[in-house]
């Protein structure tokens, strides 16, 4: 519901039960989505990170797996195996923590696709194709190493001079700021 049509409840019966559902989903946008965003990349991370490692500990029988069950078109398995370990290996954590969110789910999207593709399709297959593309869509949400990076190199200012901040979206061509603030009263 918008703040529009929230407005245009004022003074009728329905105005707190529509001002109710507007603060509740300003609190799932702010706290809910967040924390799903979080459970969805160490649920993704520990299941990729998982098979890693049980591909590092048995490497012959990963090398076999390659070999007979799911070869990889032009590539020898040995190398296929090294590639599709490191990449499961990786890629969870950069998910784990945040950082390059979208550039690590994008292979480990693409290894998903191809097992349910050609090797045996499973419905937990699907899941991580589906979460996968919302990360590669979406990126790693609010908590995440990448925000917490971006907020303390770039902390939001309160007062600012139109002569040192050109750029900014709250100055017009006549360098007169859009907002109200301190200097420009």
């Amino acid at each position: 519901m918008t703040r529009a049509e929230v407005k245009g409840l004022i003074g009728s019966r329905w105005a707190p039960v529509a001002e109710g559902m507007h603060r509740l989903r300003g609190v799932l946008e702010t706290v809910a989505a967040p924390l799903l965003d979080l459970f969805i990349r160490i649920w993704l991370a520990q299941s990729f990170f998982a098979s890693g490692v049980l591909k590092t500990i048995n490497w012959p029988a990963t090398v076999f797996l390659y070999t007979a069950e799911h070869p990889v078109p032009g590539v020898s398995p040995a190398v296929a195996a090294a590639i599709g370990t490191g990449f499961e290996l990786v890629c969870p954590l950069l998910l784990l923590i945040g950082l390059f969110t979208r550039a690590a789910a994008l292979p480990l999207f693409a290894w998903a696709l191809f097992l349910q593709l050609t090797y045996a399709a499973l419905d937990a297959q699907v899941y991580q194709i589906l979460l996968l593309g919302l990360l590669i869509l979406r990126g790693a949400g609010s908590i995440s190493r990448w925000t917490a990076r971006s907020r303390r190199i770039f902390p939001a200012r309160r007062y600012h001079s139109p002569g040192r901040s050109l750029l900014s979206a709250n100055f017009s061509t006549t360098g007169r700021c859009r907002s109200a603030c301190s200097w420009c009263d």
